[in-house]
């Protein structure tokens, strides 16, 4: 499958709320909670990203830099992504990464679909306040951002 620009930047926002992830065979659909379980992402990528292999990444975030390496390091900006029951493969071009799959049972992922009845809240926050939140982690210890509604 080959990852487009949407794709990539929807894989930035599941890092975000947990470093596993799970993208179950036959689907387009990403879900993920975070550690705590109070946050869940949900969203979808543009084609199926495997057909016969469930993906299993551990760590997004390592994921995300070597796909930003092989799309700096490679003449050809696209990149593919392929699996099978023990490696996930990248490849632009000539270059070739191949990451291996991870152990469901070493993952919090979500293990069952989860319903819900009502939207309570429904957000969204732009990559310049990401990418700020992120330059001001690194100042401080917490860093909280609220947001207020008007009455």
């Amino acid at each position: 499958m080959k990852l487009t620009t949407s794709d990539i930047e929807t894989l930035k926002q599941a890092s975000l709320i947990n470093p596993n992830l799970r993208i179950p065979k036959g689907s387009k659909r990403i879900l993920t909670i975070s550690l705590m379980k109070c946050v869940m992402f949900e969203r979808e990528f543009s084609n199926v990203v495997s057909k016969t292999n469930d993906v299993l990444i551990y760590d997004l975030n390592e994921f995300l830099r070597i796909l930003k390496v092989l799309q700096d390091n490679s003449t050809h900006k696209d990149v593919e992504l392929n699996c099978d029951s023990q490696f996930i493969y990248l490849k632009s071009g000539q270059d070739e990464y191949k990451i291996k799959q991870q152990s469901k049972d070493r993952m919090s992922v979500p293990t069952k679909e989860v319903e819900c009845n009502t939207l309570n809240y429904k957000f969204h926050i732009d990559s310049y306040l990401i990418s700020l939140s992120k330059k001001f982690k690194n100042l401080f210890e917490y860093v909280e951002i609220t947001r207020t509604a008007k009455d």
